[in-house]
């Protein structure tokens, strides 16, 4: 999910085509007709992973997905840069039945996660703009159906707090500026001094192109890897297939560790998509696959309360593979399991009463009591929550930069 790049209007922030741009770069459409804002910024193009997380929140209901969203709604703020002491925030809102239909409004959730995440010195103002009525769906239509369906949807139910001031109006995409225009003009009318409109995503002209060709090399990759035989580029270089993975939910949330062998087949399978690669290639009779250091899934998965079986793995791996007595890290073949309580008087095999322990821990104390044996917890047992499983990913990816941004925020 990368910010846009490449040559855009100054002013709507569509791509502009070489020779067909003005000297100040704006393109041919805001040269006929200038919008009435006075500048348009969006994170990213709507294609890929922004929008399959935009249509999660809109469609599915997936609430993190909106923290995600607000934080690139953020950056779109910052490259806007509109002078005033105080903007008022202005989500693009919905009809009332889309709103009770949907259970939210998608702009305003990710102006509130923006807002929370930057100090903009700015107000929210969520009730400024009603939809007065319905519009049928802008896709499909030309230009001037555009203009007809969306004009007159919209009115100011606060005229006080729009008077006099910079009005930052915000929504999930900007796709012809249509609607961004038409509530730039009612805010006008109504008397603000200026409006900007800053969006997660907006449509660019080759976004389908890309679509296209990027499914296309997933389908090359699965025939071909799984049509003939791959291997590692180096003989030294085979334990790349049993690197840490880590695996994040569509909602880029961490939700797992697997090995690079599966999460090569999860990519391939188009059930997820690399997001970050640790630098070895997977080679095939006629190309190279790089392997993935963090996958996202393409489709939400809502993960019910965490639940570890209770085993010997389990335990070495929520005390680090250290002795819990001594503090000693140790390979699991040097690591023992012992009952807090001794089993003789009665203690339970259950994740608060087994600890990590060293075989000469493990000795010392015997059948005795920790404060008998004149021993000392390093830390009460307890069992697998989600805190727990984040900070195991957290230790597992120190050695991985590329994991950070997604475990250390």
């Amino acid at each position: 999910m990368e910010p846009l790049a490449g040559a855009t209007c100054e002013i709507c922030g569509e791509r502009v085509v070489p020779g067909l741009a003005s000297q100040n770069q704006i393109c041919p459409a805001c040269q006929e007709s200038r919008p009435l804002f006075v500048k348009a910024a969006a994170y990213g193009a709507y294609d890929g992973g922004i929008r399959e997380l935009i249509h999660l929140l809109k469609y599915e209901q997936v609430a993190p997905a909106a923290g995600v969203l607000g934080r690139m709604l953020a950056e779109a703020i910052q490259k806007l840069k509109p002078i005033a002491d105080s903007i008022l925030v202005v989500p693009v809102p919905l009809h009332s039945s889309k709103r009770r239909e949907r259970g939210f409004n998608q702009a305003e959730l990710i102006a509130r996660a923006a807002l929370k995440s930057h100090d903009f010195g700015s107000e929210l103002g969520a009730d400024v703009l009603e939809r007065t009525r319905p519009t049928v769906s802008q896709i499909g239509l030309t230009r001037p159906q555009r203009i007809e369906n969306i004009r007159g949807a919209f009115r100011v139910t606060h005229l006080t707090k729009v008077a006099g001031r910079t009005v930052l109006l915000v929504d999930d995409v900007l796709t012809t500026g249509t609607t961004a225009s038409e509530c730039s003009r009612i805010l006008r009318k109504a008397g603000a001094k200026e409006v900007w409109v800053a969006t997660v995503a907006r449509t660019l002209k080759e976004t389908s192109h890309r679509h296209n060709s990027a499914d296309n090399t997933r389908h090359t990759l699965t025939a071909a890897v799984f049509g003939v035989g791959v291997g590692i580029h180096q003989e030294s270089d085979v334990h790349a297939l049993h690197a840490p993975v880590l695996v994040l939910n569509a909602s880029y949330e961490p939700i797992n560790v697997c090995a690079a062998r599966r999460a090569i087949v999860l990519v391939l399978k188009g059930v997820a998509m690399t997001e970050e690669e640790n630098g070895h290639f997977l080679h095939a009779a006629r190309l190279a696959l790089r392997v993935p250091s963090v996958i996202r899934l393409l489709e939400y998965r809502r993960i019910p309360h965490q639940t570890r079986a209770l085993s010997r793995k389990n335990i070495l791996l929520r005390d680090r593979n250290t002795c819990q007595y001594c503090g000693e890290l140790l390979p699991s073949g040097e690591l023992t399991l012992d009952h807090v309580v001794p089993r003789s008087r009665g203690g339970a095999s259950s994740w608060e009463n087994l600890v990590a322990c060293c075989h000469a821990c493990n000795r010392s104390k015997g059948n005795q009591m920790p404060a008998e044996a004149g021993m000392k917890l390093m830390r009460e047992p307890h069992a697998f929550n989600l805190h727990t499983s984040r900070h195991i990913m957290r230790l597992m990816g120190r050695s991985d930069d590329r994991w950070r941004k997604y475990l250390f925020y």
